[in-house]
């Protein structure tokens, strides 16, 4: 589908549909198009209930919600302009909705997210630290607070290391563990 293809070419496991299914929640996947009726951009919203009370908030072991757009947009001159109407669009959507809580993530390259603030959400900052690995190892190891050397030092005595994955089931492992721990029922049935 459009959908599938735009997130697959954002590079992020956690905008594909079987990522979006692990979780028991009902997803809405909003959609920006534009004049030919082609998917530009995608945001997955997530609702559940929590205490009875219906709630918007990003998927468990999901560090943002989105957006997602298609590459070419990205590269457009009008970008900072669709990305403020689709922000404005979607926080329009949920306004609409009869939530008692609204919690939401943005992917960090979304730093305008005055739209929201527009309508009356209330934005709260946090960072995402972005780190190019093409520079010297060196280089980047200089960049951390010595705690942070500590860290990744401790973390290599304990032979951790980091691998790119091409299947789920590493990450399906790691999570039914998470849920085990906590005492909760993996949605396995989502799978």
């Amino acid at each position: 589908t459009a959908y599938d293809d735009l997130v697959q070419r954002q590079g992020t496991v956690f905008a594909q549909r079987k990522w979006l299914a692990m979780h028991a929640t009902k997803i809405i996947l909003l959609g920006l198009f534009d004049g030919s009726n082609r998917l530009i951009g995608t945001f997955p919203i997530h609702t559940t209930r929590k205490f009875g009370l219906p709630v918007l908030m990003r998927s468990p072991f999901t560090p943002y919600n989105g957006p997602y757009f298609s590459k070419d947009i990205e590269s457009s001159k009008r970008f900072f302009e669709t990305r403020r109407f689709f922000l404005s669009e979607i926080a329009s959507h949920i306004g609409q909705q009869r939530l008692s809580l609204c919690c939401l993530s943005m992917d960090p390259a979304c730093t305008d997210c005055m739209p929201f603030r527009w309508r009356g959400y209330k934005v709260i900052p946090g960072f995402t630290y972005r780190i190019k690995l093409t520079k010297p190892k060196k280089e980047i190891q200089a960049n951390f607070s010595s705690a942070r050397r500590r860290n990744i030092r401790s973390a290599m005595r304990d032979s951790l290391r980091i691998e790119s994955l091409e299947s789920y089931s590493l990450v399906e492992s790691l999570a039914q563990k998470t849920f085990d721990r906590q005492n909760k029922r993996f949605p396995v049935d989502a799978l």
